[in-house]
């Protein structure tokens, strides 16, 4: 199960597992069984088991989230979203590693939640001298969607008399 809004990886075995030998850097996400467009996941706060569970849950970090988020083939859809998993990820409760999931077969998700999460303004800047205003959001954004005619400064937060961007590279 991939959950790109919770930053939710669940990851169900046919055998309990020790949540606590996981190793979310020895797995990768691809949009197609043998590959595709790939992101490599490189950290995430694994859920500690609370008992002998099949299932390990995993909580990407924002950097893989938002790399996910970018590469906009894959982890939108089941039809797009395998994962492979390499022999040190994780181990069984007897210290058996895990069987390795090569990338040239990568395995189809059971579920996939698209991101429907909004993107919000987090900061901004603008600077008078070189008239260029950066903007950051909580999540990647597809710069090509930004309608500058659209952006508004106040001198107030009472939003009255806003001055309104007319045009610019993005």
């Amino acid at each position: 199960e991939f959950d790109i809004n919770t930053k939710k990886l669940k990851i169900n075995f046919d055998e309990p597992m020790d949540s606590s030998t996981c190793d979310p850097s020895q797995l990768q996400l691809q949009s197609v069984s043998g590959g595709g467009t790939v992101v490599e996941i490189t950290g995430g706060a694994v859920e500690p088991a609370k008992s002998r569970t099949a299932t390990v849950t995993i909580t990407l970090n924002e950097v893989d989230a938002n790399n996910i988020k970018f590469a906009t083939s894959l982890g939108t859809a089941v039809s797009n979203t395998f994962l492979s998993v390499k022999a040190a990820f994780i181990k069984d409760v007897f210290a058996n590693p895990v069987a390795k999931i090569d990338a040239t077969n990568g395995k189809k998700a059971d579920s996939v939640t698209a991101d429907t999460t909004a993107p919000e303004l987090s900061k901004f800047s603008f600077s008078l001298h070189t008239n260029i205003l950066t903007i950051e959001f909580t999540e990647t954004v597809n710069a090509a969607t930004i309608d500058v005619s659209d952006i508004k400064f106040h001198a107030k937060s009472d939003g009255q008399n806003p001055f309104k961007i007319s045009a610019g590279p993005v």
